[in-house]
């Protein structure tokens, strides 16, 4: 089925070849809880030198309230309008605290993975939303003990027929449109990156979101293939 969605540079179209692409892979996701009005709350402030990091409860669905760090920088001027970037953690050891640097920024490559901390202090505005299990939705960790906290989630959601995957494209289409409305962000120049699980969801986002105008994935660039038969991904990598 999917060898004919193959691309072909030479006289194929990209515009159209993307539509088909997108149909096919639509076609592999599941249900989804259906979405609210939204309405995001700023539970806390707190002011740095070089920019402003607000904490976010953006409302997703009756089973979903995303948590995430949004970054200001602090020389916006009245009535400008910054490109907006959407950053999405991997795993990093504290998630949205360690790319945003309010977390192991003194530990080993802690500076390396504040990569939303590094795009508000090159001027754009920043959100970081908090994926399933990670630093601010990670209330269940006392039960997993030991195992991959990814794999549990993912084991949980399978119970209820659902894909953590398909749950974090959809928060991280919740984050776009907090983005989008905020009155600092040129909604026409949103932009999404992130490493490793957080590279992966980049792409995700950017296949299902016309919005994203760039994407930046790293360490995420493999196959379905050498993935599944290496077993080395963990639990929320595919549809």
């Amino acid at each position: 089925e999917f060898r004919r969605v193959l691309f072909r540079s030479a006289g194929d179209d990209a515009r159209e070849w993307q539509g088909r692409f997108r149909d096919a892979v639509e076609s592999l996701r599941g249900p989804v809880p259906p979405r609210v009005d939204p309405a995001t709350e700023i539970v806390e402030s707190i002011q740095d030198e070089d920019h402003t990091r607000h904490l976010l409860r953006i409302r997703v669905s009756d089973a979903s309230t995303l948590v995430a760090y949004l970054l200001i920088p602090n020389d916006i001027a009245d009535g400008e309008r910054r490109p907006g970037v959407i950053v999405s953690h991997g795993h990093a050891p504290h998630g949205i605290d360690s790319v945003c640097g309010v977390r192991g920024m003194d530990e080993g490559d802690g500076e390396r993975r504040a990569y939303a901390l590094h795009a508000v202090r090159a001027g754009y505005v920043a959100l970081a939303p908090a994926w399933w299990g990670w630093a601010g939705r990670d209330g269940h960790l006392d039960r997993v003990g030991s195992r991959d906290r990814c794999n549990v989630i993912q084991m949980a959601a399978g119970m209820y027929g659902l894909n953590v995957l398909d749950l974090h494209i959809q928060d991280g289409q919740a984050a776009i449109d907090a983005l989008a409305a905020r009155p600092e962000v040129d909604a026409g120049r949103i932009g999404c990156l992130g490493n490793s699980y957080g590279g992966r969801t980049a792409m995700w986002l950017t296949i299902f979101d016309d919005r994203i105008r760039a994407c930046v994935s790293a360490g995420a660039m493999n196959t379905f293939r050498e993935r599944s038969l290496k077993l080395s991904s963990c639990g929320i990598q595919y549809l």
